[in-house]
């Protein structure tokens, strides 16, 4: 919400901290292998999406006073943002059921701008071993490896209104940066880490993902903008949602049936 409100007994004063606008293009190609497992464990294909966008944005950088009040002061900030996502799934030839998946995950700001504006690479949807705000900068570049096994994949038991499916696990490794400038491989950080997914519906029908992830940074982070150390503390998530990716990639789910869905 970008209208900020601050409370002094007695009085309340509400402002806008940024005022702006954005054009955006977007291109998505899902052309993940179509299967049993393709949500919970893809063995095939490719899933790309890319996006460019020209942002206009008025973020305040203080007050004045003027012959009415008190108004903000901003200043304007305007670039060209591109943000690119690539995933390759393979099988592995020796073992059923395994498989692993390889992911790239770029972004690139034109020009200056403040850190409010910058983009971000720890967190779920980054380097899942650091904090989301711990790593930022105009460029990122994030490489994921991920191999997952089954552990249950024959569960076919009613817990409530849920029906159990199937779990499997995995094991992963995130390398990657944010950064401003020239890149530096040296500023580069890793982290390994292990995650379960529980595949279940709800009332017979509707998917319910359930994903734990547990991971841990290889190295501390250093973040420049606001002189903060990171240390090498494990970090958890816990998700219930429609699909384990934290993206869109469900247009293809409901074109089969639950039962469907079940069989082997």
């Amino acid at each position: 919400d970008p209208i900020q409100d601050v409370t002094i007994p007695g009085f309340t004063f509400r402002y806008n901290y940024l005022k702006g606008w954005a054009l955006e293009l977007s291109i998505r190609g899902n052309m993940v292998k179509t299967d049993v497992n393709e949500v919970i464990n893809p063995s095939g294909g490719r899933y790309v999406f890319f996006k460019y966008s020209y942002e206009s944005n008025d973020f305040i950088t203080g007050f004045a006073f003027s012959p009415t009040g008190v108004d903000e002061v901003y200043r304007n900030y305007s670039y060209n943002q591109f943000l690119l996502e690539w995933e390759e799934y393979f099988r592995n030839p020796l073992f059923a059921q395994h498989a692993f998946s390889l992911r790239l995950r770029a972004g690139y700001i034109d020009r200056p701008v403040d850190s409010f504006f910058h983009l971000f690479a720890g967190g779920i949807l980054g380097m899942r071993g650091y904090s989301y705000f711990s790593i930022e900068g105009r460029q990122k570049l994030i490489a994921s490896f991920s191999y997952r096994f089954p552990v249950f994949r024959h569960i076919d038991k009613m817990l409530g209104h849920l029906y159990l499916d199937k779990v499997y696990m995995g094991f992963f490794y995130d390398y990657g940066n944010a950064w401003n400038g020239s890149i530096n491989m040296d500023d580069f950080k890793q982290d390994v880490g292990l995650e379960i997914r529980v595949n279940m519906f709800s009332n017979s029908l509707f998917p319910t993902r359930v994903f734990f992830t547990a991971a841990y940074p290889i190295k501390k982070a250093y973040n420049r903008n606001v002189n903060v150390v990171y240390e090498q503390d494990m970090r958890f998530y816990f998700g219930m949602l429609f699909d384990f990716d934290l993206r869109e990639r469900m247009g293809n789910l409901f074109t089969r049936t639950p039962r469907e869905l079940y069989r082997r």
